[in-house]
C-alpha cells in the first residue's frame, strides 16, 4: 500500500500552534513598542514645552524696558514689567507682562500674563523644589526683590535669574537688553 502525500492532522495542529504562538508574541511586542513610543513622546513633548517656556521667558526679559510710569518690579515669586518682546502679542510695542510662580497640587507652576490677562501656565515642574526669581544689580549683589531698595526705581536689574533652588540648583539667567540698564521714553517705543 501506498501512503498518500499531504499533512496529517497532527502536523497541521503543530503548525497552527506555532503560528498562534508567533502571532501572540508579535502582538505583545507591538504593545510594548506602543507603550515605549508613548513614553518617549511624552518625555520629548515635556522637554520641548520646557525649552519653549524658557525661550519665551528669556526673550521677554531681554526685551524689558524701563519706562517712567512702568518700572519693572519683582519678588521671589512674581516679576512684572514692560517688554518689547511679548510671547503672545505683537512684538515691537511696549506690552505689560507678568511672570508668576505658584505652588499647586505639589507642583510648581509658572504663569504668564499680558495686560493682566493669563495667557498660559506651565505646570511640569514636579522635579523643581523651590523655584524663585533672583535679581542681580550692577554691583553683582543679588536680591529676592526688585528694586532692591526704596527709591531705586530708575533702572533694570543686570540679571534676572529663574532658579530651581533646592539641592540640585539649576538656573536660567537672563540679562535685560544685554545687561545694559535701559531707560526708554514712551514716544521712542511707539510703532506706526
Amino acid at each position: 500500500m501506498r501512503r498518500e502525500s499531504g499533512f496529517t492532522l497532527m502536523e497541521a495542529l503543530v503548525v497552527l500552534m506555532l503560528v498562534s504562538i508567533l502571532v501572540s508574541l508579535a502582538f505583545e511586542m507591538l504593545g510594548a513598542y506602543r507603550i515605549a513610543k508613548g513614553r518617549v513622546f511624552e518625555s520629548s513633548a515635556g522637554t520641548d514645552r520646557r525649552a519653549l517656556v524658557q525661550t519665551w521667558f528669556a526673550d521677554s526679559v531681554r526685551g524689558m524696558v524701563a519706562l517712567p510710569d512702568a518700572m519693572p518690579t519683582g519678588t521671589s515669586t512674581k516679576l512684572a514689567g514692560v517688554t518689547l518682546s511679548p510671547a503672545m502679542s505683537a512684538q515691537g510695542g511696549p506690552v505689560p507682562v507678568e511672570w508668576e510662580l505658584m505652588g499647586e497640587d505639589g507642583r510648581s507652576t509658572l504663569i504668564y500674563r499680558e495686560y493682566g490677562e493669563e495667557m498660559w501656565r506651565y505646570s511640569s515642574w514636579a522635579e523643581v523644589t523651590e523655584p524663585r526669581f533672583v535679581y542681580a544689580g550692577d554691583d553683582g549683589a543679588t536680591s529676592d526683590r526688585w528694586p532692591p531698595a526704596l527709591g531705586e526705581q530708575s533702572r533694570l536689574p543686570s540679571l534676572i535669574i529663574l532658579t530651581s533652588g533646592g539641592e540640585g540648583v539649576s538656573a536660567l539667567a537672563v540679562a535685560p537688553r544685554n545687561g545694559k540698564p535701559v531707560r526708554a521714553e514712551a514716544f521712542e517705543l511707539e510703532t506706526d
